[in-house]
């Protein structure tokens, strides 16, 4: 975001070192001013309220709510949030094997490297993992069962075709399945610029749960 105010000082330490942190798909300038040590990385998601600084030697993140330039964001933000996000979701079919199916088309920051049984495989195990680990948190005895089958074929030098099979009674499960597969391609794959053609970022507004991971396109930056 273009037009902050830069702090003279950190709130907490009076440290003068500042560094700003870059929201979204980062540009080449953003990467050469993280290699520099002027910026980090704080991930392809923006929301209201994010910190727009950290401070170098204390590691205190925040974000000034009277700069006219963030009031802006936020306001532009919170109207976005505030519509009915209507996704393009594929039609849910069934399979002879008894469980029903999506086929996605995801487009990839990076290139599409992988694919094949490996990489399906590592999908679907990864998804299911973190769906447990939710579930197990909400419901100790962990009754529910949770059938997926993934496959992911490379589409174009970016994208894949992502066929996500699930079945069982867990909680859920007809539309949970997908995003968990969603966050399971980010952690091994890198950032997703769209998903069935709408960009990464509005999928946030569909009513399913958060991920249970950090995707690869947020990961901690390394610390200097």
């Amino acid at each position: 975001m273009s037009g902050l105010r830069q702090p003279h000082a950190c709130p907490v330490c009076a440290g003068t070192r500042i560094l700003r942190i870059l929201y979204g798909s980062p540009t080449a300038d953003a990467m050469m001013a993280v290699d520099r040590g002027e910026a980090l990385l704080g991930g392809c998601i923006v929301t209201p309220g994010q910190p727009d600084w950290e401070c170098s030697r204390c590691r205190h993140r925040w974000y000034d709510p009277q700069d006219p330039a963030r009031r802006r964001l936020d306001a532009v933000l919170e109207e976005l949030a505030s519509r009915t996000f209507e996704p393009p979701v594929p039609a849910l079919t069934p399979r002879a094997d008894g469980l029903h199916e999506r086929i996605w088309k995801v487009k990839l920051k990076g290139r599409a490297s992988r694919a094949g049984d490996q990489l399906s495989l590592q999908l679907r195990d990864r998804a299911l993992r973190e769906h447990r680990r939710g579930l197990d948190d909400q419901r100790p005895d962990g009754d529910a069962e949770a059938i997926l089958d993934v496959r992911a074929e490379i589409a174009g030098p970016r994208s894949y075709l992502v066929t996500i099979a699930r079945g069982g009674d867990a909680p859920n499960w007809d539309k949970v399945a997908d995003t968990f597969v969603m966050h399971a391609m980010e952690a091994l794959m890198g950032p997703i610029v769209s998903w069935q053609g709408v960009p990464r970022a509005l999928w946030k507004l569909w009513p399913l749960p958060p991920p249970a991971f950090e995707p690869l396109a947020t990961s901690p930056t390394r610390k200097r």
